[in-house]
Parts: structure tokens; C-alpha cells; sequence
């Protein structure tokens, strides 16, 4: 009975070590492949993107279409509430950022600040640039990050939000973010984009 025993942990321990190359390769192809899809995804600049957000917290639930359009650093984002609500316009570029509604026209150094005050809004636009694109912000530590079966980016979570990339589909040649939700411990945002366009 011990010699069985033996011989099986002798074959189990043979086993595992045959596997571990096998683990290690693909995680080694998975994060070249990796690697080189933000290196694809950093050179794109110039987009513009239809879609829908809706977003809940305990204050707040809202609903929009929006439009961005994105140009180098300079970017516009249109946001077209339901019913008649209204439509919010905001615009910046690295020297700063404009928020422009029917009643009014503010500026501020960042477009959260902005939405915030004026609209009551929440929404990481400044991570947007990177998330939208199924990138993590470059200048924020990654807590973690998970894979699909396709080994596409599912899940990242940064600076206390998690971004959880759903679906992802064919733009011009380029997969990207066809929908993903960002949250954190008070804040909820499904986005849909309907459409990509790259330039």
C-alpha cells in the first residue's frame, strides 16, 4: 500500500512538473501578446465614438447618449439626456477644459471638477481616455487585472475603480470595447458604444 502511494505521488509530482513549462509559456505568450495590444491601442489618437451611458448611485441615477469625438489631447464629449432633459457639451485640451449647457458656460482645470459641480456627475473622464480604450491609466498602480478564454483584458481594477470590459468587437481592423461597466463603492456606469470611428 505505501509503495502505491509512493508511486503516486512520484507520478503526480512528475505530472506537475511536465505542466509548469506548459503554464509559464502561455503566460509568457499572453503577456507578449498583451504587450504588443497596448502598443496598438496606445497609437490610436484620433476616434470618435457614439454610444449610451447610464449610471446609478444612491443619489443619483441619470442616462445619456453621447458623442466623443477625440483629437491628440484636444477631445469633445456631448452628453444628450432623455425626455428634453438637456445636453451637456465638454471640451478641453491640456491647458483646460470648458462645460457648456443651455443656461451656461463654465471652465475648470480637469472635467471632473466640472461635471461634478455643475451637473452633479461622477464620471473618471481624464481615465476614460485609457479605459475606453481597454487600456489602464499609465500613471495609476494596477490592483489587478483578469483575462477571458480569448485572453482579451475582462477586468481591471485601478485607483478604487473596477473597469469590467463585457464585450469587445471589430473597429476598422482593431478590437476594441464594444460594452463595459466601471464602478466603485458608490458609483455605477454601463457603457455601450454603438459605433467607433478611427482616424
Amino acid at each position: 500500500m505505501r509503495r502505491h502511494l509512493i508511486l503516486f505521488l512520484c507520478l503526480l509530482l512528475l505530472s506537475a512538473c511536465s505542466l509548469t513549462p506548459e503554464k509559464t509559456e502561455n503566460e509568457q505568450q499572453r503577456q507578449q501578446q498583451w504587450l504588443a495590444k497596448q502598443a496598438q491601442l496606445n497609437k490610436l489618437s484620433h476616434w470618435k465614438i457614439n454610444g449610451s451611458i447610464a449610471a446609478y448611485s444612491q443619489q443619483e441615477d441619470w442616462s445619456a447618449r453621447f458623442h466623443w469625438r477625440q483629437q491628440n489631447q484636444a477631445y469633445s464629449l456631448r452628453l444628450h439626456a432623455p425626455l428634453g432633459q438637456g445636453m451637456l457639451n465638454l471640451s478641453g485640451d491640456e491647458q483646460g477644459v470648458i462645460l457648456k449647457t443651455a443656461q451656461q458656460t463654465l471652465r475648470a482645470k480637469t472635467p471632473e471638477a466640472l461635471l461634478k459641480d455643475d451637473a452633479g456627475i461622477s464620471m473618471p473622464v481624464s481615465y476614460l481616455y485609457y479605459w475606453i480604450r481597454g487600456l489602464p491609466v499609465p500613471t495609476q498602480p494596477i490592483t489587478a487585472q483578469q483575462w477571458n478564454q480569448k485572453n482579451q483584458l475582462a477586468e481591471l481594477q485601478q485607483n478604487g475603480w473596477v473597469i469590467e470590459y463585457e464585450r469587445y468587437q471589430q473597429w476598422d481592423g482593431v478590437l476594441l470595447p464594444k460594452k463595459l461597466r466601471i464602478k466603485n463603492d458608490q458609483y455605477h456606469a454601463k457603457i455601450v458604444i454603438s459605433r467607433w470611428e478611427l482616424k
